[in-house]
Order: structure tokens, then C-alpha cells, then sequence
């Protein structure tokens, strides 16, 4: 990796760095502080924000930036494999995060708009939501579609614009931001999170089971070389990409790097829902001890009251 970056500084700092995505991240996170902070007043029913979300909301930014405005991003599209860890990162880490990290009394204000209620209690069904979003994601790694949005700048933004709208309502019914929403029963949260690991293999299985080189633009130096200057952002130094070749920054095969990201991308998820479902199964627990302590507190109260009302 470290030699992969010595090779792209030749782009130049802005594109290794991109300070777009610097001034949005900083733009955001001072719109955050202002939400929380002086502007709370305003709100009704707001409370202070908990250290745990606010630390949520900062990691999510700072993740944003790492998959979206580091080198990771420019590496992403010289390495099939690292653009796979791109898309978990932006897809399965970002959006839970940015939803823990807002308070629920934000949702509450923002609801206030009946359409956009409306649109998200609908879009938020299960099927609704288990389908959109693994259903946007395998489309997007058909191999026609993969090369035409990543040689396609306003098509491709467009696309993972929608992905990420997608992804945050299907996180949407684990997380539960709202407090007089019904909260869904512990062991339907384990089974959705289940069906979104299932629902996502078939697009990892056809990037690690196929024997062909699924898309051109990492293999194709003129469809790459397409791909490489939609992805740099305004002021990046001008490179003759024509005089390059996609296998110069890549050690490993066309094909040995689709089935890596295959892979990876199907370990990444598995981890992320892991964690997910052992912190459902924490909550379960914590909850049935608590039930638990307060029968026998109520057992043993009764039993006191007894004993003193006998003579």
C-alpha cells in the first residue's frame, strides 16, 4: 500500500486529499455543533446530546472522509480490491453511525414535514427496505452498469447518492431513532440483519465464483483511464493517464483482484453485522436482568408487606 501511494503522488496533493470533501466534512460537523449546541434552544422537547452520539457522528464523518477524500479514494480505483473496502465504509459503517449520532428529538422536529414522514415510514417496511438497498447494490455490480456509472461522472453520483439514501433506510428499522415508534422485538432486529447478509451474497459471489474478468474499467487501460479522470476532483494535477497502465499500480491479476474484493467485501459485512446482532443480543440480555431484578424486588417487597401485616 505504502508503495501504491509513493506511486499516486504524481496526481498531485489535491487529489490524494481532495480538500472538497475536507471543507464538506468541516462544514458539516460545524452544522452538527451548531444543531446541538446554541440552536437546541430552539428546538422543542431538545435535550442535551449524549457523549456516545456525538463521538458516533464525528467517527462517521471522519470515516466519510477516509473512504471518500483520502488516498484510499484514488487508490479504490487503481485497486479493485481497496474499492470494495470503499464501499463498506460508505455503505455499512456510515450510515449507522450518522443515525446514532443524531438525537432523537432531531427526527422528531424534522417529521414535522408529514411527506417526508410518510416517505421514510413507507420506504422503512422490511421487505421495502431489504430489498432496496441489496437490490441497488447488486444492480451496481452488474458488470454493464459498474462501467457505465464509474465512466459517467453525473450518472455515478446520482446512483451512489441513492445507494446511500438506501442504505440509511435499511439501517432505519434496526436503529429505531424515534422514541414513540413500536420498538421491533430483539430477535426480528437478528433476523432482518440475517436477511441483509444473505441478500447481499449473491453480488459478492459473482465478483469471487467467476473465472472472467467482470469489468473493464480495471482492466481496459482506456475504459480506466476514463475512470481515473472522472474521479479526480477540480485541481488535481493534469497526468497524461494516456501513457499509463492500470496494471503499473496493481500487483495482483485483473481477475485475482475481483475475486480479493469479492471476498473482502463479503468478510466486511459479515463483521459489521456482527457486531450489530451481538449488540441486539446485549440489549436482550441487559433487558431480561433487569425484568428479572425487578420481579424479584417485587417478590421480595410483597413478601415483606406480608410479614409485617401478620400479627
Amino acid at each position: 500500500m505504502l508503495q501504491l501511494y509513493q506511486q499516486l503522488k504524481m496526481f498531485g496533493w489535491v487529489a490524494l486529499w481532495s480538500p472538497d470533501k475536507i471543507v464538506l466534512v468541516i462544514v458539516v460537523g460545524a452544522l452538527y455543533a451548531l444543531l446541538i449546541g446554541p440552536y437546541r434552544r430552539d428546538i422543542p422537547g431538545a435535550t442535551p446530546v449524549s457523549p456516545v452520539k456525538i463521538l458516533s457522528f464525528v467517527a462517521a464523518l471522519g470515516l466519510y472522509y477516509v473512504a471518500q477524500g483520502s488516498p484510499l479514494y484514488l487508490m479504490s480505483h487503481m485497486v479493485f480490491w481497496l474499492h470494495m473496502v470503499k464501499m463498506a465504509i460508505v455503505y455499512l459503517l456510515v450510515p449507522p453511525l450518522l443515525l446514532i449520532g443524531l438525537p432523537p428529538w432531531f427526527y422528531a422536529y424534522a417529521f414535522r414535514w408529514r411527506a417526508l414522514k410518510k416517505a421514510v415510514d413507507r420506504l422503512s417496511y422490511p421487505l421495502v427496505s431489504l430489498f432496496l438497498f441489496n437490490g441497488l447494490f447488486s444492480i451496481y455490480h452488474l458488470p454493464a452498469v459498474f462501467d457505465y456509472l464509474n465512466t459517467h461522472r453525473s450518472a455515478g453520483i446520482l446512483y451512489a447518492m441513492a445507494m446511500f439514501v438506501a442504505s440509511l433506510i435499511m439501517w432505519w428499522p434496526i436503529l429505531n431513532p424515534l422514541p414513540e415508534r413500536e420498538e421491533w422485538s430483539h430477535i426480528r432486529k437478528i433476523a432482518y440483519i440475517f436477511a441483509n447478509g444473505i441478500l447481499i451474497t449473491p453480488a459478492c459471489a459473482l465478483l469471487f465464483l467467476s473465472d472472467t474478468t467482470l469489468y473493464q474499467t480495471y482492466s481496459n487501460n482506456d475504459l480506466w483511464a476514463l475512470m481515473v479522470g472522472f474521479c479526480l476532483p477540480p485541481g488535481a494535477r493534469a497526468v497524461d493517464l494516456a501513457g499509463l497502465s492500470v496494471q503499473q499500480f496493481n500487483m495482483l491479476s485483473p481477475l485475482d483482484d475481483q475475486k480479493l474484493g469479492g471476498i473482502l467485501m463479503k468478510v466486511l459485512q459479515e463483521l459489521i453485522y456482527a457486531v450489530f446482532v451481538v449488540t441486539v443480543f446485549y440489549r436482550w440480555f441487559r433487558e431480561a436482568r433487569e425484568e428479572e431484578r425487578r420481579s424479584e424486588a417485587a417478590v421480595l417487597a410483597e413478601a415483606r408487606l406480608r410479614e409485617r401485616s401478620e400479627p
